[in-house]
């Protein structure tokens, strides 16, 4: 879009976004997000708008990983870096715990880096970034919440399920990436309502 939310009246930014960017039609998370209400919830504070644009562009960025894979292969090479690029500013905006996205990063730099030699490296170096990030701003490492030790465990469960029972490539990294999704945010999301 080239004008911005707050551009538009509160009526048309809703239109806009309910359309998506690019004309396009909103992915599942988006779909998700009640905009007249969060707009509601926001107009108090002064950064509101901006806000509500943050919140819109995770929604987006969410749908954008789940479409991954029925991509073309350029086009999923190009969506992948892409997406890698914008991983950082949703961590800081802390819209992603460091934590997810190390798995995040690695099951995009799949999509991204077909040698294997290189992709491990920028796993390990993507890594080493979140946990430090994790480190000097969440505090201790994740590792020590008991919830690691089972994402860890369910999370290789899921690989070999997965491995074993899916054969085209494609369809496992999609289903790995679902499902490891979803894990996540079992484990992670909503034990903070217990």
């Amino acid at each position: 879009m080239a004008m911005t939310m707050a551009a538009l009246p509160a009526t048309a930014a809703a239109s806009a976004a309910e359309q998506g960017a690019e004309g396009r039609n909103p992915g599942p998370a988006e779909r998700g997000l009640d905009l007249p209400a969060l707009r509601q919830s926001l107009s108090s504070r002064p950064d509101g708008e901006e806000k509500l644009a943050h919140i819109l562009a995770f929604a987006r960025f969410r749908d954008r990983i789940e479409m991954l894979a029925v991509l073309p292969s350029g086009d999923r090479v190009r969506q992948a870096l892409q997406l890698l690029e914008e991983l950082p500013e949703h961590v800081y905006r802390g819209e992603l715990p460091p934590v997810q996205a190390i798995p995040l990063s690695s099951a995009l730099l799949e999509y991204a880096e077909s040698n294997p030699v290189a992709r491990s490296l920028k796993e390990k170096q993507s890594e080493q970034r979140w946990k430090q990030y994790a480190q000097e701003t969440v505090g201790p490492s994740p590792a020590l919440d008991p919830r690691h030790k089972m994402y860890e465990r369910e999370s290789l469960r899921i690989y070999q399920e997965v491995m074993s029972t899916v054969n085209d490539p494609q369809q496992q990294q999609a289903m790995l990436m679902s499902r490891l999704q979803a894990l996540r945010v079992q484990l992670y999301d909503k034990s903070k309502e217990d």
